[in-house]
């Protein structure tokens, strides 16, 4: 693999290391709302419905509203 000069390459590490590491609060059952563009509650996958609610969240915390 070649790179630009004065960029160094990063390493690749599977995706399922970042997922096995993660440790998510229990707290984010409590987000509800529309996330993704859709109900958060609706969804019938666990892994979209969670990732819908840190996408809220993260769009709560950038617009400065409380949470």
């Amino acid at each position: 693999m070649t790179t630009a000069p004065g960029r160094e390459t990063l390493p690749t590490v599977p995706l399922t290391h970042f997922s096995a590491e993660a440790r998510i609060s229990s707290g984010t059952a409590n987000i509800s709302g529309i996330g993704c563009w859709v109900r958060v509650e609706t969804l019938a996958d666990p892994l979209i419905q969670q990732i819908c609610r840190l996408d809220k969240l993260v769009d709560e915390r950038a617009n400065w509203r409380p949470l």
